[in-house]
């Protein structure tokens, strides 16, 4: 699948704000949308983002519209997630049959992984694993000015420095291939599904968060065991919050450290993003450079 560059966006664009998954606070939504209205960009709501259903901002068919319809929109430059949480993996039936569309910056994190991971793979898409639109004003300063740049072409590429080696392929190998992934259990979700997702010669990228040591050895041993990782050039972890143990231990980086002395590829580790105050983003099928302790990022805004 070819990846599309999209266009950088500029001062009166459109933004189309969906919600594929869980519904947000109004007082949250206000503040980030202050924040898209000073970088001068026009933002207009998906309609029935506040329905009854207990998980979601509404049931699937109008959460599945609602996305259809932005991504259809030749008016909108853009589409930015309201929130993650849970239900994108309920909508892929909806957009399995649907054709390519024509690629525009697309925005969130943790459940929106699913939607990243089709859309690159099946419409050849880049997209921006980057802050949920409600958590926005959040972030640091430094996300929130990397993130603006990156939208508007103001920043091609980006490094991650200081990343640490997990195993001894990452201490001298360099790496160039294309980004995957996203949230780890998000990923494993979608494993032996009609969606499963290809990663033959990408890096992987995976966060997460409350998640103790011994459910990440699980979901590393099912990844293993699927299959999924044949091919696989490489992966960076980026942030693991929570998941401390009942005792007050934490036991993820044994996890992280355990899985990568057992794979055939180098992984690396401190990628500045995921379920933390920095979430710098990452063009999920974009282009990236490892080498030793840094990734180069290159995002698809035509610069």
């Amino acid at each position: 699948m070819k990846i599309q560059n999209w266009t950088p966006l500029k001062k009166g664009d459109l933004v189309d704000v969906v919600a594929p998954g869980a519904r947000s606070e109004i007082e949250d939504l206000n503040k980030s949308l202050a924040i898209l209205n000073s970088w001068g960009l026009r933002v207009r709501l998906q309609k029935g983002m506040n329905g009854k259903t207990p998980y979601y901002s509404n049931n699937d068919e109008v959460r599945a519209l609602g996305l259809w319809e932005a991504i259809r929109a030749k008016d909108s430059q853009a589409i930015w997630c309201l929130r993650g949480g849970y239900g994108c993996q309920r909508l892929l039936p909806f957009f399995k049959n649907k054709k390519p569309q024509p690629v525009k910056p697309f925005l969130g994190y943790s459940d929106i992984t699913i939607l990243h991971q089709f859309f690159s793979q099946n419409w050849g898409w880049q997209s921006l694993h980057a802050p949920v639109l409600d958590g926005l004003h959040e972030k640091t300063a430094k996300t929130k000015q990397l993130t603006k740049q990156v939208l508007f072409g103001e920043k091609s590429e980006f490094e991650f420095k200081g990343l640490k080696p997990l195993n001894s392929k990452a201490s001298s190998v360099n790496v160039n291939a294309r980004l995957a992934g996203g949230n780890l259990k998000v990923i494993t979700c979608m494993l032996g599904t009609d969606f499963s997702p290809s990663f033959k010669n990408k890096v992987i990228f995976f966060e997460d968060v409350h998640e103790r040591g011994y459910s990440l050895d699980r979901m590393f041993v099912q990844l293993q065991q699927s299959g999924s990782l044949k091919g696989v050039k490489g992966i960076v972890f980026g942030d693991f919050t929570g998941g401390i143990e009942r005792d007050g231990k934490d036991h993820k980086n044994w996890a992280l450290k355990s899985f990568a002395e057992s794979v055939p590829f180098p992984v690396w580790k401190g990628v500045k993003a995921g379920h933390n105050q920095v979430n710098y983003p990452l063009p999920i099928g974009g282009k990236v450079s490892l080498s030793k302790n840094q990734m180069t990022v290159f995002y698809g805004n035509n610069k």
